[in-house]
């Protein structure tokens, strides 16, 4: 077996292990689209995922037949940090080859990852096969994020009398800008620690302020009288592009409930107002992402319906590495 680094050259043989590794997934998740099963659909993603910045790739060969590929960006991002990043995209080797193969590759390329100041790797990689998901397990990689998709069904909803569940209107930005960081202060605290930048605070609070006037946005509320108590909000704009997105899917982009208003079942009667909302739009499905340390997301979404597509998996090298060798001697 020879590795080599990834150009484009490599796209068509590249484009026909994708598909094929989409082709596997739908087994599991049939609501993916069958779009990509066809290798001229993936080659268009590889293609322009050639023409990002900082791309590194590495594939391996045996006989000129490509065997498996790994291919990522190396940039500089405001929550991850300096980072090497694969996406679901990335990454695809042969039915004949076992996942060690992706072992294999992730030890070529994070040589590169490593010369090019990148210690943070980050991988999304598909959920369907245990075996896929063992294989970077043992590469020391961990669970951070979960992608989960939900077929839709249309529920009936029982509202308590007290509870008042509206849409949004520009009235209530002011309302929304007041708990934009009602999901990353709770996210920064234990067991998540997922750090809420300041930088990023005045940003964040602006993009809720504008969620009621956003036309590809449903923003629900839930009141006790004139005490909100919680929100959802789903984004209707379809993202064709990536893999893991199902057919006619909403996303569920925010949503939580406030203080002391968590585990009374107001996210639930939140959630099936939103599908049925969905449903009547002609969506078929749901996705949404959460923080698998968390334990009010981890426990509320698979409830909800949502099974992981996919896993953000994350690993940081020691900077140590860098000079302490284990040859060199003080």
């Amino acid at each position: 077996m020879e590795f080599r680094e990834f150009t484009k050259e490599d796209v068509i043989q590249a484009s026909k292990l994708l598909a094929n590794r989409h082709r596997r997934e739908r087994n599991i998740f049939p609501a993916l689209k069958r779009e990509f099963e066809d290798s001229k659909n993936t080659e268009k993603i590889l293609y322009e995922l050639m023409e990002s910045s900082y791309v590194k790739g590495v594939c391996a060969y045996e006989n000129n037949n490509l065997l498996g590929f790994l291919l990522s960006n190396i940039k500089i991002e405001g929550m991850l940090g300096r980072c090497a990043y694969v996406n679901y995209e990335g990454l695809a080797i042969a039915d004949t080859e076992s996942p060690e193969l992706y072992r294999k590759l992730y030890a070529e390329i994070s040589k590169v990852w490593l010369e090019n100041g990148a210690l943070s790797h980050y991988i999304e990689v598909p959920a369907g096969y245990k075996e896929v998901v063992d294989s970077w397990l043992k590469l020391s990689f961990a669970f951070q994020q979960v992608y989960g998709i939900a077929n839709l069904s249309k529920a009936d909803v029982s509202i308590p009398d007290n509870l008042v569940i509206r849409q949004a209107g520009k009235n209530d930005s002011e309302e929304l800008r007041k708990i934009s960081n009602l999901i990353c202060s709770y996210q920064a605290g234990s067991p998540t620690y997922a750090v809420g930048l300041p930088e990023n605070v005045a940003h964040i609070r602006d993009g809720y302020g504008e969620l009621p006037e956003d036309e590809d946005s449903i923003v629900l509320l839930a009141y006790n009288d004139s005490k909100l108590l919680g929100f959802q909000c789903a984004n209707t704009e379809e993202n064709n592009s990536k893999m893991m997105i199902p057919e006619k899917s909403l996303e569920i982009s925010v949503g939580g409930t406030i203080g002391e208003s968590r585990g009374t079942g107001v996210g639930n009667i939140l959630t099936k107002l939103m599908f049925n909302r969905a449903i009547e739009k002609g969506f078929k499905n749901a996705i949404a992402d959460w923080r698998i340390a968390s334990l009010s997301s981890s426990n509320f979404w698979p409830k909800e319906g949502f099974q992981p597509v996919a896993y953000r998996m994350f690993r940081h090298i020691d900077e140590r590495v860098y000079w302490a060798d284990g040859i060199r001697v003080l």
